[in-house]
């Protein structure tokens, strides 16, 4: 079930600039365009009024087989510090690459994912999913349906729009703007049978867009649309309010709305000099992953963060030090890192972009920002040859910032689209946030087929990629490939059941992962190790924690072996603890028969109908006295 924004769920408020050429537009039905600004001056003073987002949309693009947009981005990103959406005519990786570079944080898209659907999970899979925004023009067809148009809804498409937004969430996407062409520019109200059947539908954040004239509307769309967010653009652009008073308004009807101070320019004040990523907490030395290259020097940091004295100097001339060095942002090939450096001009900092080895080695602070997916950015950091002077830097006490993917980076892995080793700086794992926690949609019971499917898996040859040491267990984006998994039809079945070991080898590997993406032999594993763990935690609060009181539970066998898979029970059956059985496995069966037997003295059922697919409790076997 979706959390309301009475539960919350803070909703975002985004103004929509539709462009057309050099200026900013609006129409109703998205004809009729009206000339209504210059885009930058009119995202700058949104942006100061406390715009959460800002959304471009380039009207004409798909007609012309064209984006115009850099230069209106490439100025805009100088002077708003809020996440900038751009669309319209965003047709290849090289398209979504470039809006990037210019200042975008996100991309929708609409005409190139309706045509070519997969471009969708290349996108995602290079740019991270929460890059990746699909749009989706819906306009009415009959009761209950409407259809998805393209090219500014001048393209019929015959598509049901609720049907492809939900593909489109299958793909990856992270976002969905869903615009509703009969509302556009009416400011009669968002159409909210619409918006709600897809925010009840998606696992994914839903943007409203079309037909916002009053602040009602748009609580209309929060409350009974259920929307994640809402675009506005008539109901602002022709000044009806502000959005400062547009969005107290909705937090004085008690929505969880992010209010924020008049942001005008700002004088420079300089630069931080104690630029530090938040963490949990620093690793130590001895912590660090292998070949790092001074450990004598992370002690000494870790010292310095613990008692805020090094080498005889105080914490603030420790570090007074080091901003008398220079200040670079990595470039290793993903995010708009030019955004950066405009804020750092903003601020009167002296900062340079670099993606050599011995700059960043000199460099006394260090930001690492990026947009993108977990496995691309290290493969960037790698590539570089960047690994070892980052934990250096890490290790010698430097101020260093992640920013979005980049303070990913600084974890010790990540698992978004398989595992990844991270820098290791930071203590701790990425995982996708999952938007509800739902019990009772996993599987039924069961290791074995897991197993059975992981030890036809580990026969095949890892033809692609690096193995990945110690094993994992893999989060999909939003866990959709994982669902997808777990509607096998032995995982719907009800017990008792009987384990078919030959429906988990060979083909189910083909007909699952052959199907959803290409995994190498690690990733394969990895998802395995996840499957096995999410079975185990659904067989438990759908079968026996709602008749049993459990203190603690124990593992044996391999996978008590397997440390991922270990941490991976301890997650999701928390707070019940999980530990490992110190006894033998020899004296496992041993133990088990003995069980069965003094149950059977005592007269008392000593079979386990899930397991054994028993039609009741039976009193099994026969105790004879020597």
């Amino acid at each position: 079930m979706r959390k309301t924004p009475s539960q919350g769920h803070t909703v975002r408020v985004i103004p929509r600039l539709d462009i057309k050429g050099p200026n900013v537009v609006k129409g109703v039905h998205l004809e009729g365009l009206r000339v209504m600004g210059d885009p930058a001056e009119l995202a700058l003073r949104y942006y100061e009024e406390g715009a959460d987002e800002i959304l471009y949309v380039d009207s004409v693009a798909s007609l012309y087989g064209r984006n115009n947009l850099l230069p209106i981005v490439e100025h805009t990103a100088k002077e708003v510090f809020v996440p900038l959406t751009v669309g319209g005519g965003v047709r290849t990786m090289e398209d979504i690459y470039k809006l990037l570079r210019a200042g975008a944080d996100k991309v929708a898209i609409n005409t190139a994912a309706v045509r070519n659907p997969p471009f969708i999970r290349q996108a995602v899979k290079t740019f991270g999913s929460q890059c990746i925004v699909v749009s989706i023009e819906a306009k009415w067809r009959s009761e209950g349906r409407w259809e998805a148009l393209t090219d500014t809804g001048r393209e019929k498409t015959g598509m049901d729009a609720c049907e492809w937004a939900m593909q489109a969430a299958r793909l990856g996407a992270g976002e969905v703007l869903i615009t509703s062409i009969d509302r556009e520019g009416t400011g009669t109200g968002y159409d909210l049978e619409l918006t709600r059947r897809l925010a009840e539908a998606l696992p994914i954040p839903v943007i409203a867009s079309g037909g916002a004239g009053s602040v009602d509307h748009i609580k209309e769309a929060i409350i009974d649309g259920k929307a994640d967010a809402v675009c506005v653009a008539s109901v602002r652009h022709y000044r009806r309010t502000s959005l400062r008073d547009l969005k107290s308004a909705l937090r004085d009807a008690g929505l969880s709305i992010r209010l924020t101070s008049t942001r005008g320019k700002q004088s420079s004040a300089g630069f931080p000099d104690d630029l530090l990523a938040a963490s949990p907490r620093l690793r130590s030395s001895q912590e660090l992953p292998a070949r790092q290259p001074s450990f004598k020097s992370q002690r000494q940091a870790i010292a310095a963060r613990n008692s805020f004295v090094v080498r005889g100097k105080t914490r603030g001339e420790f570090l007074a030090g080091h901003a008398r060095a220079p200040l670079v942002v990595v470039d290793y090939g993903l995010g708009n890192l030019f955004s950066v450096m405009r804020a750092l001009q903003r601020l009167g900092a002296h900062a340079s972009i670099s993606a050599d080895p011995r700059a960043v080695a000199r460099a006394g602070r260090i930001i690492i920002p990026g947009v993108g997916a977990f496995g691309d950015g290290m493969r960037g950091l790698t590539e570089n040859g960047l690994i070892g002077p980052l934990r250096d830097a890490a290790g010698n006490g430097k101020p260093i910032l992640g920013i979005c993917l980049g303070m990913q980076l600084l974890m010790e892995e990540g698992v978004e689209f398989g595992l990844h080793k991270g820098l290791g700086i930071i203590e701790g794992r990425t995982v996708a946030l999952r938007r509800v926690a739902p019990q009772g949609q996993g599987p039924a019971r069961g290791l074995e087929p897991a197993q059975a499917a992981g030890a036809q898996g580990s026969r095949r040859p890892a033809h692609v990629g690096r193995h990945h040491p110690g094993g994992t267990a893999l989060y999909f984006q939003k866990n959709q490939e994982s669902r997808l998994l777990l509607k096998d039809s032995f995982f719907r079945k009800s017990p008792p059941k009987s384990l078919d070991r030959g429906s988990f080898g060979e083909a189910f590997l083909r007909s699952h992962f052959g199907r959803i993406t290409r995994l190498n032999l690690p990733d394969t594993l990895a998802t395995l190790t996840l499957l096995t763990a999410r079975s185990i935690e659904d067989s438990y609060r759908r079968f026996i924690l709602p008749k049993h009181a459990i203190r603690q539970v124990l593992v044996s066998g391999g996978g008590s072996r397997n440390p991922v898979l270990m941490r991976l029970l301890r997650d999701l059956l928390r707070p019940i603890p999980v530990s490992v059985s110190d006894m033998p496995a020899m004296a496992k069966e041993a133990a088990c028969f003995a069980w069965m037997a003094g149950r059977a003295m005592e007269g008392k059922p000593n079979n386990c109908p899930i397991a054994t697919g028993a039609r009741g409790p039976r009193v099994l076997g026969k105790i004879i006295f020597a």
